[in-house]
């Protein structure tokens, strides 16, 4: 029986083409997300496999503005973090609060990023 990552990267395979999906790329990383999420400034929760990784719309939704840029720290400061510690990569991160975003914005600053 398939893993649950190997559903998921199937699963995320059959959305591209369906076209629910846009495959895109972050520092030469794939990720998986609808642009219409960030446009609507849904918070995002990381998936990290090993394969790729994937981001995914959180169920339980915090609005904020988030562009481009933020989008980006936050992919750079979860990707930071599972090339630290491998065991996160096959975890669900958490939902992220808005605490915790503003949290990851200010280290990220801290790091020069």
């Amino acid at each position: 029986m398939d893993s649950y990552k190997e559903k998921k990267c199937e699963e995320r395979k059959l959305d591209v083409e369906e076209g629910k999906y846009e495959l895109i790329s972050v520092e030469g990383t794939s990720y998986f997300i609808t642009q219409e999420e960030v446009k609507e400034s849904n918070l995002l929760i990381a998936f990290f496999n090993k394969k790729a990784p994937y981001i995914e719309k959180s169920t339980k939704s915090v609005k904020l503005p988030i562009n481009d840029s933020f989008m980006n720290k936050i992919v750079t400061y979860l990707t930071i973090l599972s090339s630290q510690d491998e065991s996160i990569r096959d975890l669900l991160i958490v939902d992220l609060t808005e605490d915790e975003i503003y949290k990851i914005l200010e280290i990220s600053s801290y790091m020069g990023m």
